[in-house]
């Protein structure tokens, strides 16, 4: 079974996540990503396909956005899809962006490892300055903007304002 097969079969039987491009948080620039994102729910991924760090790091960040779309689904004012994701035609892009009714947002990176953080802070900032450079577009300021991890100790808030949270630190 190649890839393409592979990706046919899983959406037959039900059991690939789309996950919907953000909308609110790019208002007025046209230039963002329409496609939906698909994302595996875990334990149905063939362990042909578990070999390397690549392939880990996209199962990875799977499982983290499964758990974001639990704890979002909790929050009050929340929709039908309460996480999406951001990128554009410049590349820039967002992992999993959550969305209230009220035009409240925030912004997270998944790493698996805390040495990716500074990388995918300095993303984060990116995004931030530029969606909310355009008054046109009304995009208010993130609530916050976050790198999930797979490994650390602890939680902790960066001088630029970004936390740093280990998914084990999550808890409902």
């Amino acid at each position: 079974m190649d890839n393409s097969d592979f990706g046919r079969w899983n959406i037959r039987i039900i059991v690939v996540a789309n996950l919907r491009p953000s909308q609110g948080t790019a208002q007025g620039d046209g230039t963002h990503d329409r496609q939906v994102n698909r994302r595996h729910p875990p334990g149905l991924i063939p362990a042909a396909l578990i070999g390397d760090w690549q392939t880990f790091g996209l199962l990875f960040e799977n499982l983290c956005v499964r758990d974001l779309l639990v704890y979002a689904r909790a929050l009050p004012d929340i929709g039908m899809e309460p996480v999406r994701y951001y990128h554009d035609d410049s590349g820039l892009e967002c992992d999993a962006i959550i969305e209230l009714a009220d035009g409240r947002w925030a912004g997270i990176e998944i790493k698996a490892s805390e040495d990716k953080a500074p990388d995918a802070a300095a993303n984060l900032s990116r995004m931030r300055a530029k969606l909310t450079a355009n008054p046109a577009a009304r995009t208010r300021d993130p609530e916050f903007l976050a790198v999930l991890v797979g490994i650390g100790e602890f939680a902790y808030r960066r001088d630029d304002g970004i936390y740093v949270i280990p998914i084990g630190t999550l808890a409902a």
